[in-house]
C-alpha cells in the first residue's frame, strides 16, 4: 500500500525535463520502438515493453536487468516471473483496455499483465501521428517510481 500511495503521489506532480527524458522524447517521435525499449530497460532497471498496434510489433529488452533488480524469495515466485514473461504477449492483447489514451496507469504487485506479488507495472497508451502505440515498464516494487513515472508522464505531454 506503500508504493501505491507513493507513486499515486508522483502521478500529480509535474515531470522532469532532464535530458535522459528529452533523449526518451526523441525516439518516441522517432518511432524507434526497439531502442526506447531498450532504453526503458537500460536507463530504468526494468523490462521495457513498447506494443506497436500499427505494425502489430511488440518489443521487449531488459529481463537480465528486471531480474538483477528483483529481491527474490521462494523459487515459487521466480517461475511466476518467469511466467509472466513467457506469457506477456498474449496478455498485452487484451491489456489496452485498462488504459486511457495518454495517461499513466501504475499497478502495485499483480495488473493485468503480471501476476506475480513482486512486480509493478507503468504503463501507457500513446496517440503518434495515426498510429497508437502502448508502453509498459516492469520492474520490482521498490523501483525508482519517480524516475520511470517521470519519463511517461513527459511522453503524455509532449
Amino acid at each position: 500500500r506503500g508504493y501505491e500511495f507513493f507513486a499515486g503521489r508522483i502521478l500529480d506532480r509535474e515531470c522532469d525535463a532532464s535530458s535522459s527524458v528529452r533523449h526518451f522524447e526523441n525516439l518516441f517521435k522517432k518511432s524507434h520502438w526497439e531502442n526506447l525499449a531498450e532504453m526503458l530497460s537500460n536507463e530504468l532497471g526494468v523490462l521495457g515493453v513498447v506494443d506497436d498496434y500499427e505494425e502489430e510489433e511488440i518489443y521487449k529488452e531488459g529481463l537480465t536487468d528486471l531480474i538483477d533488480n528483483l529481491d527474490w524469495g521462494s523459487p515459487q515466485e521466480v517461475k511466476e516471473v518467469i511466467h509472466d514473461f513467457e506469457i506477456l504477449d498474449k496478455r498485452l492483447n487484451t491489456f489496452d483496455r485498462f488504459l486511457e489514451e495518454d495517461a499513466v496507469k501504475v499497478f502495485v504487485g499483480r495488473s493485468p499483465i503480471t501476476k506475480s506479488r513482486n512486480l509493478s507495472v507503468i504503463a501507457a497508451d500513446y496517440g503518434y501521428g495515426s498510429g497508437r502505440v502502448m508502453i509498459v515498464a516492469i520492474g520490482p516494487k521498490r523501483m525508482d517510481y519517480q524516475k520511470v513515472i517521470g519519463v511517461f508522464k513527459s511522453l503524455a505531454e509532449r
